[in-house]
């Protein structure tokens, strides 16, 4: 035992995930420890957490190679996807492909962030963290739509026409004029992927370029979604790159530990007010 955890060790020589030992945990929540940068935050503490330890497991920085990516698999496929999964930086926001593996019911995709994540894969048929979305679009039978919201119109301008077929894309500009899109109201159970890149710098820092949604627009978006659809699981990434800076980045990371309370509080809510599967 380990600061009330047990300890397991893991396929991956030297990498060890670990469980919270409170008999009442939901397992089903998890958090990963990629980069280390959750360590210095608390707001998952008292909560009952799953904690997976990646640290040194290799090929995961913004490309997942083979073997981390079976490694993974094999971790979370006994976890049920209905839960709220911290995934670290936006370096690893391709995790939500190995979530949506899991599903195997019809659903929709809703994906809150700065960037398309569309991007033809760099290196063969290695994931990445620009091009999990394409990758779930081209591989996953049981994805219906995808609803985008948070990309500036000229990189959602850069998606080829086949896969705006199955897309209801809300660009940065469009959310000024409206931030409560009625046509995502309606549908199947939907898995909700949020990159806290979409947000303005008052509530998020992550070492890409930013969007300006507030945690109050976020929030209206999810609720107006879990009103009328059941939620399949939900993940968040969007932590800041460690710099050089010592102060600096003590403040992006206070930034990034409030809005990540605020949000697991928000969702662990509404999970137990009945809106997850």
């Amino acid at each position: 035992m380990k600061n009330g955890h047990l300890l397991l060790q893991s396929a991956a020589e030297g990498v060890l995930y670990y469980i919270s030992g409170d008999d009442n945990v939901d397992d089903r929540n998890v958090l990963f420890h990629f980069s280390g940068t959750y360590r210095q935050q608390d707001f998952y503490r008292e909560k009952s957490m799953t904690e997976i330890d990646c640290e040194k497991l290799r090929g995961t920085n913004c490309c997942l190679d083979g073997e981390a990516r079976e490694w993974l698999e094999e971790t979370i496929e006994t976890i049920e996807p209905g839960g709220i999964h911290f995934l670290d930086s936006g370096n690893y926001h391709y995790m939500t492909r190995l979530w949506l593996e899991q599903i195997e019911t019809p659903f929709d995709l809703l994906v809150l962030d700065h960037h398309t994540d569309m991007d033809p894969p760099m290196m063969g048929e290695i994931l990445t963290c620009g091009s999990w979305l394409r990758d779930a679009m081209d591989g996953q039978k049981d994805l219906r739509e995808v609803y985008l919201i948070g990309p500036t119109g000229e990189d959602a301008g850069r998606i080829s026409g086949e896969y705006r077929e199955k897309m209801h894309i809300l660009t940065q500009e469009q959310m000024k004029e409206d931030d409560h899109p009625e046509e995502i109201s309606d549908g199947p159970p939907v898995y909700i992927s949020i990159d806290k890149d979409v947000m303005g710098e008052t509530w998020a820092r992550t070492g890409w370029s930013q969007g300006d949604m507030s945690l109050k627009e976020m929030c209206g978006i999810l609720d107006d979604v879990m009103e009328t659809r059941d939620v399949l699981g939900v993940d968040i990434c969007g932590e800041c790159v460690e710099s050089g800076n010592v102060a600096k980045t003590q403040k992006e990371r206070r930034i990034n530990e409030k809005t990540n309370r605020m949000l697991l509080e928000f969702l662990e809510e509404r999970k137990k007010a009945g809106f997850f599967e």
